[in-house]
């Protein structure tokens, strides 16, 4: 029996995969000419980011952005990459705390607003229900 093989990343996000590096792509033919310094770096990642991981990404990557399962690092090098391999690692692993804790907090943040307005909806019918019971004699 053969073990099925993973599809293409889809857009969802699995938060039960952390989010690591797995690769880095090799810059585009031109990017890599003598003449120029710095080109964009491309990173595959162990999984789509989330809407989080999207946003906090400049504050542990300033050039930085996800997008799909790629993280694109503008005005560095294949070199730079390979040399701060760890913090790269150790800043994805930071980047995705700091994403969790802001998704635990908009979470909280929407159950207590859906309690609000069950129990305001909840008010309203107990008040629906007194108007109509009211009799005047």
């Amino acid at each position: 029996m053969n073990a099925q093989q993973p599809g293409p990343p889809t857009e969802d996000y699995d938060h039960s995969i952390p989010l690591k590096a797995v690769k880095v792509y090799p810059p585009a033919t031109e990017a890599a000419s003598p003449r120029t310094t710095t080109y964009t770096v491309r990173i595959e990642l162990s999984r789509n980011g989330s809407v989080f991981e999207k946003k906090a990404v400049e504050k542990f990557f300033p050039q930085g952005r996800i997008y799909g399962n790629t993280l694109e690092l503008l005005d560095t090098t294949v070199e730079t990459i390979a040399e701060g391999a760890s913090l790269v690692s150790s800043q994805l692993t930071a980047l995705e705390k700091e994403a969790r804790k802001a998704a635990d907090a908009e979470n909280e943040l929407q159950r207590q607003r859906d309690a609000e307005a069950a129990a305001e909806a909840a008010r309203y019918e107990n008040l629906t229900r007194m108007a109509a019971e009211v009799r005047f004699d």
